[in-house]
């Protein structure tokens, strides 16, 4: 019986342990801070807190990201990664940007833009462009960018944005 209580113990253990968000699991939302809109990346611990490290991006460069969490105007970000690349990022994971310094690709083949953050809010499509980070809501994200030269803020579905800064992600 105490075998049985023990076995049954560490099933439950081990199976809480290992639940994994599935929207970050299967369909992680990346980001990168683009060459042409900042020469640097600051990382800190904590959203306004103490800055722990700032990495140079070279005019050729990227930073590249998932984003694990929001809080505010701040993102908490996982898996960095730099091209061309700095060895060992795994110290900035966990740690926190601006969203201001995050941007997405569209699809190659566009993405509607949604008034509102549910599908039946009035939408319009867009062409290919990057879009910059302001808000992420469960599966959409609110993002600004250009329209008729002139700066529009929107929802996008999740699924139809892109963190590769190397491909347009044709889906």
């Amino acid at each position: 019986m105490k075998a049985c209580l023990i076995t049954l113990f560490l099933t439950i253990f081990f199976w809480c342990h290992g639940q994994v968000d599935s929207s970050d699991h299967f369909n992680p939302l990346t980001g990168f801070i683009p060459k042409n809109t900042v020469d640097h990346l600051d990382f800190y611990k904590s959203p306004n807190g103490k800055k722990i490290d700032s990495i140079k991006i070279l005019k050729s460069g990227w930073v590249h990201f998932s984003i694990n969490h929001q809080k505010g105007n701040w993102v908490k970000i996982k898996n960095v990664s730099i091209a061309p690349g700095i060895k060992d990022l795994a110290h900035l994971n966990n740690n926190w940007v601006k969203t201001s310094d995050v941007w997405f690709n569209l699809s190659n083949n566009g993405a509607f833009y949604y008034v509102l953050p549910n599908d039946k809010s009035k939408k319009h499509f867009i062409d290919y462009q990057s879009v910059n980070l302001i808000e992420i809501n469960g599966n959409w994200v609110k993002a600004k960018f250009m329209t008729n030269a002139h700066a529009e803020q929107a929802w996008f579905k999740r699924e139809d944005l892109c963190g590769s800064p190397w491909t347009t992600c044709n889906y």
